[in-house]
């Protein structure tokens, strides 16, 4: 019964008959209060990950449509995705910063470190590219059909969940970082030990 659609009529005279009433009237109590009613909505998708994240910001602007439509009363998505979802938008919003504030320190103190221009430039360029190579791939894998073929469960998949972007953001540039000076602190030493680049 709680999982079939029902209309107002039908409603009604399903509180009107008493041994319903006492299934219902639990449902009743914790869902309606006064002027407030709570209506749950279960999708038939996972509540968290990027599809949950887009269904719940599309949901909010049919809600505002309909308030505009109804003034007078006020609707509100609320749960686990919405949070999801307000957190994704001010996570996303603030990756550019993170990213244009930690690149150029970075360059800054491989610059003091190695008195080089060209070392600090190369390494930024060495950090984007392995930040656009990663997430071009994962974009591949996991937003296009292009491997559903060799990998059916893929297809499952809506795209790559925000609370990865941070994380491994920061791991790409603390990896790529830490590989890179290796890389440059051996070249630099080969070169003072009279090498040639050859």
């Amino acid at each position: 019964v709680f999982h079939r659609r029902i209309d107002w009529i039908t409603a009604v005279g399903m509180h009107a008959n008493t041994t319903l009433r006492r299934v219902y009237r639990p449902m009743l109590d914790s869902h309606v209060n006064g002027e407030h009613s709570l209506l749950e909505v279960h999708t038939t998708f996972p509540s968290i990950g990027s599809g949950a994240a887009s269904w719940v910001l599309e949901v909010r602007k049919a809600l505002k449509a309909w308030e505009d439509s109804h003034p007078g009363y006020k609707a509100e998505l609320s749960g686990g995705a919405s949070e999801a979802a307000d957190i994704r938008h001010e996570l996303m919003g603030s990756c550019f910063t993170y990213l244009s504030l930690v690149v150029p320190l970075i360059m800054l103190v491989v610059l003091v470190t190695f008195r080089s221009i060209m070392i600090p430039l190369r390494l930024a360029i060495a950090l984007l590219f392995t930040l656009a190579a990663t997430y071009g791939t994962a974009v591949v894998i996991y937003q296009t059909p292009l491997l559903h073929g060799l990998f059916p469960w893929l297809a499952g998949f809506h795209g790559v969940v925000f609370e990865v972007i941070p994380m491994s953001t920061g791991l790409m540039i603390a990896l790529g970082l830490d590989y890179d000076i290796f890389l440059v602190t051996r070249i630099v030493e080969f070169r003072e030990n009279g090498f040639s680049d050859r």
